[in-house]
């Protein structure tokens, strides 16, 4: 294998055990909070980060990704004495945006709460006034962090985003808690992190950007416009992912109450962990797609789109199993009233793994500079959400809005793939993930359903089925690896002396970066 090769490896497994231990600190904040404040106050505390994460992102103008593609192709090009030029563009307009709107909220923070919680508008002011200096440290910090992945480190991302900040708000959380601060003190101890962690950001990318070139030129307008005529539809599109993400929680809260709200917003956390396996692949490959794209390389584009695929497809499909066959168990790690939300939590898992076999297509489409077409997608994903859910809540409750989420995973999906298959000339191939699905769904969805019948619904039963199903699972995947197409995921030293068989001749999957 080579050094490039490796160097993909590398990347790739720390940031996949960043996102993995950056989601367990995250489900275990909303297993103390779900234990500490109960489905009410889980889903008053939730209501106050939905509005939090779609109100930063939304002050991001879509930066971030610009700065990914950005960045990326100049890299390629060898225009590295641009690079903090375009920085220093996307953080002005970013910074001076996000502390006009703060002032605005922490100022009308009285109004707005009788808009956004006019069941306790007491309790929505507070909020606003406690978290609104938070939201320009919010966006600043996923724009510098775009910027460290645009010109080539994913590291910054892993440290900062996976590992920093969810471990400091499950300590802070916990210790406010602790001290008996309520919902809304709560939720500020959640944001506080914010500050410091941008801060570190800012100190990483200038000394990146000091190792890169000039720093002192501007950049000429066209290549500004350029910028945000793709910024600004993808900020858009955040802001609607942000909304698609929450939408479904807020309307429980509004139509059913704070009590199925709360157990809704566990089921929506359980689920978005799954995203991890997503979130690593494009957080390491993103960069690298953007460059082959760049120079006009769409075979090697492609190339990497569909082994990233069939990678995802092996890792989230036993998550997402595991999910859907223990989901009675899993949600009481949260308390007794949480396992109201199994039959939603199934659904929208299995909703999950047919999304993941359509792969990178978001990238696929970020990269080739199609955020308005990602736009375009995210209405219809998110009208679907949000007529669905508001329709289907009343009679059904919780099924009816893991209803109104599945059908939007359905409609996004669909309309990405179609989009990259014809007008990107980049395409699928559904034989290359059928050994992968069929073996997960064999050995987590026969298998799990077998223990789950032997050994019932219980913590001690997922823990200890899921160690075995693991075990099972990696022999398998080790045994077909050929067949897999993991040869090339894996180090020749580790085929030939850890697993003790003749290692193949490896294809160089990343002369997309040279």
């Amino acid at each position: 294998m080579t050094g490039r090769s490796e160097n993909l490896l590398r990347a790739s497994l720390v940031t996949f055990a960043g996102i993995v231990i950056g989601a367990i600190a995250t489900l275990l904040l909303a297993q103390v909070i779900g234990h500490r404040l109960g489905a009410a106050g889980t889903g008053l505390f939730f209501q106050a980060i939905a509005l939090f994460a779609i109100v930063s992102n939304a002050l991001q103008l879509g930066a971030d990704t610009a700065l990914v593609r950005t960045l990326s192709r100049k890299v390629a090009l060898g225009q590295r004495s641009d690079l903090a030029r375009v920085v220093r563009g996307a953080v002005g307009p970013v910074v001076a945006v996000a502390l006009v709107v703060s002032v605005v909220v922490f100022v009308a923070a009285a109004p707005l709460a009788a808009v956004v919680a006019p069941n306790d508008p007491a309790y929505g002011t507070a909020v606003l006034r406690i978290m609104a200096p938070f939201l320009a440290p919010g966006a600043l910090l996923a724009v510098l962090l775009g910027g460290t992945r645009g010109i080539g480190s994913t590291l910054p991302y892993t440290a900062l985003q996976n590992l920093a900040l969810p471990v400091s708000r499950l300590l802070l959380v916990g210790l406010g808690m602790t001290v008996g601060l309520g919902a809304e003190w709560v939720a500020g101890a959640w944001a506080a992190p914010l500050v410091i962690v941008a801060a570190i950001a800012a100190v990483l990318l200038a000394r990146q950007l000091r190792r890169a070139g000039d720093p002192f030129g501007s950049p000429s307008p066209a290549s500004t416009r350029e910028f945000w005529r793709f910024a600004i539809p993808r900020g858009a599109s955040t802001v609607l992912e942000r909304a698609i993400d929450w939408a479904g929680v807020l309307i429980v809260l509004a139509v059913a109450g704070p009590v199925l709200g709360g157990i809704y917003a566990v089921v929506n956390r359980c689920v978005n962990a799954g995203t991890m396996i997503d979130q690593a692949a494009r957080i390491v490959t993103g960069p690298r797609i953007s460059r082959a794209l760049a120079v006009g390389d769409r075979k090697q584009a492609s190339a990497l789109f569909l082994d990233v695929t069939r990678g995802i497809v092996a890792v989230a499909w036993p998550f997402y199993l595991t999910l859907a066959v223990f989901a009675p168990a899993v949600l009481s790690l949260f308390g007794p009233e949480f396992v109201a939300g199994a039959l939603p939590l199934a659904l929208v898992s299995i909703a999950m793994m047919l999304s993941t076999t359509a792969g990178m297509v978001q990238s696929i489409l970020l990269m080739g500079g199609r955020s308005s077409w990602q736009l375009g997608n995210r209405i219809a994903q998110l009208v679907t959400l949000v007529v669905v859910t508001v329709v289907l809540v009343p009679p059904l409750g919780l099924l009816g809005a893991a209803l109104g989420w599945t059908a939007a995973i359905l409609v996004d999906t669909t309309l990405a793939t179609v989009q990259v298959a014809v007008k990107l000339g980049i395409h699928s191939s559904p034989r290359l993930v059928v050994l992968p699905a069929g073996l997960a769904l064999a050995i987590f969805g026969g298998g799990g359903l077998l223990c789950a019948a032997v050994l019932g619904q219980t913590v001690p039963a997922l823990l200890l089925s899921g160690a075995v199903l693991a075990l099972v699972y990696v022999a398998a995947c080790v045994l077909l690896r050929r067949q897999l197409g993991f040869d090339a995921l894996l180090p020749r030293r580790m085929t030939t002396r850890v697993i003790g068989l003749p290692a193949a001749p490896l294809p160089d999957l990343t002369r997309i970066e040279r």
